[in-house]
């Protein structure tokens, strides 16, 4: 339970997913792809490569109220690979890894699961440009420390942390692989991943996930 066992010191960033399809998928759009997907209910394929992305579709599946397959990579390359070669019309992956493939039209952009635009895809929309407001996804990394920590540690390495992600070298770093850097208070931390802990456990009631080995 990471409420009762670790303490918040500060989330590092944030990075959304990029829903991406093969260049022959008919329209420009994702709502012409959910059109394209309720006229060939279950011909879609999708490409997943992780846990997290499996329940992003289960929840795009029960928004758009659509049926698609999802067939599993064991990351982000062999997902674009396959994409690439055809086996599969549309993958959900990092903004660093699908990137150079759009920026060379090798596949075409349908929108990113963030907020806001990235930096490094200024022209792809975002959820809610695409459709979809509350539809966010994406991996989030933060610091924390074990439960005991005193608090005055706490709050000094937050203060280190920070103040190290906010140095402008960091930040442009971080914010080149497509990244938005957080850098905030563990009370605030402690905030998110109690919202983040309700909100997926909510997600994988609704899409009935079971975990498998």
């Amino acid at each position: 339970d990471p409420a009762r066992q670790f303490e918040p010191i500060t989330n590092l960033q944030t990075g959304g997913l990029v829903v991406v399809g093969r260049n022959a998928l008919p329209g420009n759009s994702f709502q012409d792809v959910v059109a394209h997907a309720k006229a060939n209910p279950g011909k879609l394929n999708f490409g997943s490569v992780g846990t997290q992305v499996d329940l992003f579709f289960a929840v795009l599946k029960d928004r758009t109220k659509t049926d698609f397959q999802v067939v599993s990579y064991k990351g982000d390359a062999p997902g674009i690979t396959a994409l690439l070669g055809g086996e599969i019309d549309a993958l959900a992956s990092n903004t660093l890894a699908v990137a150079p493939h759009i920026q060379a039209g090798k596949m075409k952009a349908l929108f990113a699961t963030r907020s806001k635009r990235s930096s490094v895809l200024p022209n792809v929309p975002t959820s809610a440009q695409a459709g979809l407001p509350d539809l966010l996804a994406g991996n989030w990394y933060g610091f924390v420390a074990p439960s005991a920590t005193p608090k005055d540690v706490i709050e000094k390495l937050n203060k280190f942390i920070v103040e190290a992600l906010r140095d402008p070298a960091v930040l442009a770093r971080l914010e080149g692989l497509g990244l938005t850097v957080i850098a905030d208070k563990p009370d605030e931390f402690g905030a998110t991943i109690a919202k983040e802990s309700a909100r997926m456990k909510g997600i994988v009631k609704r899409a009935n996930v079971k975990i498998s080995n």
